[in-house]
């Protein structure tokens, strides 16, 4: 396909094991910001990560062919 090569992959696993890396550092912090919410906020903030999943999702189902390779994981 192309000259799709491994680097991509490399920096997607790399920056996604540094972002697990600070959310295990800060999980303390994190548990009790997002206990400290309003119901309506933990809402919303759960509606949004559903929303941006699926339009990361969709944005793969609608690319052209050629340039697929770049946005798939």
């Amino acid at each position: 396909e192309g000259f799709y090569n491994g680097y991509a992959d490399t920096l997607h696993f790399t920056s996604m094991f540094m972002i697990g890396m600070l959310l295990f550092k800060y999980q303390k912090e994190i548990t009790c910001f997002y206990r400290s919410m309003k119901n309506l906020n933990r809402k919303l903030l759960i509606a949004l990560g559903v929303f941006l999943y699926l339009y990361s999702t969709g944005i793969l189902l609608i690319s052209r062919s050629d340039t697929a390779f770049l946005l798939k994981d």
